[in-house]
């Protein structure tokens, strides 16, 4: 009995079939010993009187047309993915033993294997050899072991029946275990499972042959009345059972192609998809490889293989542009499914599938928009005597249209995971992703220094100014290729929006954090050729480390911002975090989201600081100063929540209110007989706003205070940095009466053409120049030369930053008309300021 068993793929080593070589010669050699020594066995019992002279040709020939057919004809179990295949060889044998003298049973057991495998299958040598060596011996086996069973235990009927039977077990298990070593010098695999399997499976044919081939002697040694309905009984049985394994093979074919569909469904992208669509392939259609094969687009002649082994290994490799080879080749071009088999009369692929190891294989293209953009294929069919026949070929062209599907929707699912993670313009990673791999090398390697590089482009604005938007993005673009570029492989460079760029590297220190920095640096230091134009640029380089200053990625960004702009400040072009610069950052990002509640909850208050003449130092007006009465941090001076206001666009609600208060403040003093001019300082942001002029100017009519009495005050650089957008909301101001004051005159780059032409009445000369100005000749030639000019303009001079009696004196000869500074005042509540004008008032009563 022939015995096909696969429990999974075996792969074959190179030059396997060698070694088939000397285990065919053993056996051989084994069997013609056992013939040898069956010649002590009494000669009657192993020959038999042939009815007549017919059957000295016919039984022969009988024995060896059946042992063709048994061998051709071959009953496929498949339970799983376990294959058994049964060809029922020892029938005839069973026939043969009392039928046939044993020499001619032998050659007619050798002779109808020899046709079936050799001339209808194809069988390679090595395998066809050791298939005849195989016979010989378990015919020997079988032949001895019956003859001595017979003369110990008798002649009888019955008795030779089961010496037949134990003969044939006999020489089947010795045959199985010969299989077993043969696959193990062919593969190099085996283990006692797979002799289990071929022990398990070869007994059981053996058994099933022996009731067929009692039944069969039976009738053909009675009437061919009893003979021909127990032949056709089993032919029936024969066809039945045929008919019955086609259908089951169907059955189990949908329930592999459902369980192909969900395994799908359930896999992600990428070479889990790939991995799990080639895995369940091989499942079903019972094939031991399946091989993916995809046309890379836009890259003419260039592919990727795919193949998942024998042994469960996906390799995958891509080739140099060139044709395919083979029957993929012919599959693409023809976009038709191909079937190769042993059966399949075509030189060339015969020759491709023994030059690669293969038995047997399908092809099919696969389909995508219309063109074929693949192929897919199976090969070597697991059970060893089984091959793909026209109902594996239909199956399989269903299996590669859903495979086309899944790789489509998986490529799919690929190319947004990409887009979601990484930059449109540049391909670098996106903000998300780069944080995603800061959190996992910190929650991986906590202990293992990290460094988060923040690059922000210097004048990149002028740049998409002048040349426009799209040259701004090819920069962007050049600027990423050369960072990729001059960074280390193991960095993670990512654009975070604009023309912010971070930069992660893995287990760096301070040195390789500079070292990175400098890289950096070295990227920018060509100019950017973009479309003939020549761009030079320039980047600030902010620096945090973990763990020393931050274990989250979102700490360890915003410190590195923190550092990138104390670059920008210090002009420098990298800087590592110091928390000295960064002290007041907690509390800044709390102020801003408690201002607006702030304004409603009328946290704020106003202080008023005097301002008197300088001649005969009469208190005429004051300076409205704003101050954030917080219920946990207390007093807080305006430089701290101005900038604040005016980065979350609450500087107009602020300043809204801040008029009011001190207008409303006006009118009580007016009322109360103490008439004082107020001034109010404005943010640049107010000067872009159209409408506040004409709320201005409701609030003096709703306090009826004259618009003389209020003076808006906007420092030099505020003024100067739109002077065209804020001349309009200066000019309303002028002609609804309300005094304008240049503030910190002297500290900018004013132009003295704007300066005599924007509508302004007062010049307040910045501190920095009153502070000691009676023992510094320089703070007074600066201070005399902004009077002069001021005077011959028509301007009052506003001296800011009296502090002692001497300064007072000084600015006082300069010219200056007005004086406000701790020496007259601090600035203070306005109960406070009305009992210190009431008793400033008294004291000058009484001298």
């Amino acid at each position: 009995m022939r015995v096909g068993y696969r429990r999974r793929p075996l792969r074959a080593r190179p030059a396997a079939g060698l070694r088939l070589w000397p285990a065919t010669s053993g056996v051989l050699l084994l069997a013609a010993v056992l013939w040898a020594l069956s010649g002590w066995v009494d000669a009657a019992l192993l020959s038999h009187d042939w009815p007549g002279s017919w059957a000295a040709l016919a039984v022969p020939l009988g024995l060896t047309a059946a042992f063709a057919v048994a061998e051709l004809v071959v009953l496929h179990v498949e339970l799983g993915r376990n294959a058994y295949s049964l060809s029922l060889s020892e029938l005839p044998f069973v026939v043969g033993l009392f039928l046939s003298p044993p020499l001619p049973l032998l050659l007619a057991r050798i002779a109808g294997g020899l046709f079936a495998l050799g001339l209808r299958r194809r069988q390679r040598a090595h395998k066809l050899f050791f298939n005849l060596a195989a016979w010989s011996m378990e015919g020997s086996v079988t032949l001895v072991t019956f003859a001595w069973l017979t003369r110990l235990l008798g002649t009888a009927t019955a008795v030779q029946w089961l010496a037949a039977t134990l003969a044939i077990l006999l020489g089947t298990m010795q045959t199985s275990t010969a299989v077993a070593m043969a696959i193990k010098l062919h593969t190099g695999e085996f283990n006692r499972e797979l002799l289990r399997g071929f022990l398990v499976s070869g007994a059981f044919g053996a058994l099933t042959s022996c009731v067929a081939g009692v039944v069969a002697v039976g009738a053909l040694t009675s009437s061919a009345l009893e003979a021909g309905p127990l032949l056709g009984l089993a032919a029936a049985g024969l066809v039945g059972y045929r008919a019955y394994s086609t259908l089951r093979q169907r059955h189990s074919s949908l329930e592999l192609l459902y369980d192909f569909t969900r395994a799908l469904t359930r896999s992600s992208a990428g070479s889990e998809l790939m991995t799990a669509l080639l895995d369940q392939v091989r499942v079903l259609l019972r094939a031991e490889s399946a091989e993916l094969i995809v046309v890379l687009p836009g890259a003419e002649g260039r592919y990727t293989r795919s193949t998942l082994r024998a042994d469960g290994t996906l390799v995958t490799s891509a080739y140099a542009p060139g044709p395919l080879d083979g029957p993929w080749s012919r599959v693409i071009d023809e976009d038709a499914l191909r079937m190769i088999t042993s059966s399949t009369r075509d030189e060339a692929a015969q020759a491709y599938l023994s030059a690669h190891g293969l038995r047997d294989c399908i092809v099919a293209p696969l389909h995508a928009d219309g063109a074929v953009v693949g192929t897919l294929a199976v090969a070597n069919r697991i059970a060893e005597f089984a091959t793909f026949t026209s109902a594996d070929a239909k199956l399989f062209q269903t299996v590669a249209a859903q495979a086309a599907v899944a790789l489509e929707n998986g490529r799919l699912v690929d190319r947004l995971s990409h887009d979601s993670n990484h930059d449109a313009l540049t391909g670098l990673a996106n903000r998300a992703l780069f944080r995603r791999r800061c959190t996992e090398l910190l929650a991986t390697a906590p202990q293992q220094p990290l460094a988060v590089l923040l690059m922000d482009l210097d004048r990149f604005k002028e740049v998409n100014d002048t040349l426009g938007h799209h040259h701004g993005d090819l920069l962007l673009v050049e600027l990423a290729a050369r960072l990729l570029e001059h960074l280390d492989a193991a960095a993670t460079v990512a654009r975070l929006g604009g023309d912010e760029f971070a930069v992660l590297v893995p287990r760096a220190g301070a040195a390789a954090a500079a070292a990175a920095a400098a890289a950096i640096t070295t990227a920018l230091a060509q100019p950017f050729q973009l479309e003939g134009v020549c761009i030079e640029v320039e980047a600030s380089i902010g620096i945090a480390l973990s763990p020393d200053h931050g274990e989250h990625a979102s700490v360890l960004l915003q410190r590195a911002d923190v550092a990138m702009y104390a670059a920008k400040t210090a002009g420098s072009t990298a800087e590592f975090y110091d928390s000295s610069r960064d002290e007041h950052s907690p509390r800044r990002l709390m102020l801003a989201s408690q201002l607006r509640q702030a304004i409603d909850d009328e946290q704020l208050v106003l202080y008023y600081q005097p301002q008197a003449r300088a001649d005969d130092r009469r208190v005429t007006g004051v300076e409205a100063l704003i101050r954030w009465n917080h219920p946990t941090y207390g007093l807080i001076a305006p430089n701290e929540f101005i900038p604040i206001a005016e980065q979350t666009t609450q500087i107009g609600d602020l300043t809204a209110w801040v008029l009011r208060t001190a207008i409303a403040q006006c009118a009580r003093w007016a009322a109360a007989g103490t008439p004082l001019a107020v001034s109010v300082n404005l943010s640049v942001r107010n000067l872009l706003d159209f409408q506040l002029p004409r709320f201005v100017v409701q609030l003096l009519e709703e306090y009826d205070v004259a618009p003389s009495q209020l003076t808006l005050e906007i420092t030099e650089t505020h003024l100067m940095a739109d002077p065209g957008r804020t001349r309009k909301v200066l000019a309303d101001f002028h002609r609804g009466g309300v005094r304008l004051s240049i503030d910190d005159f002297g500290t900018g780059y004013s132009s003295l053409s704007y300066l005599k032409e924007l509508p302004v009445h007062e010049v307040k000369i910045d501190r920095s120049f009153i502070v000691g100005i009676a023992g510094d000749d320089n703070d007074i030639a600066i201070a005399r030369a902004i009077v002069g000019l001021g005077r011959n303009l028509g301007l009052d001079i506003v001296a800011e930053g009296v502090e002692d009696e001497a300064s007072w004196r000084q600015v006082e000869q300069l010219g200056c008309h007005l004086v406000q500074g701790y020496y007259l005042a601090r600035p203070m509540t306005a109960g406070a300021l009305e009992r210190w004008l009431a008793a400033r008032h008294r004291a000058s009563s009484a001298a």
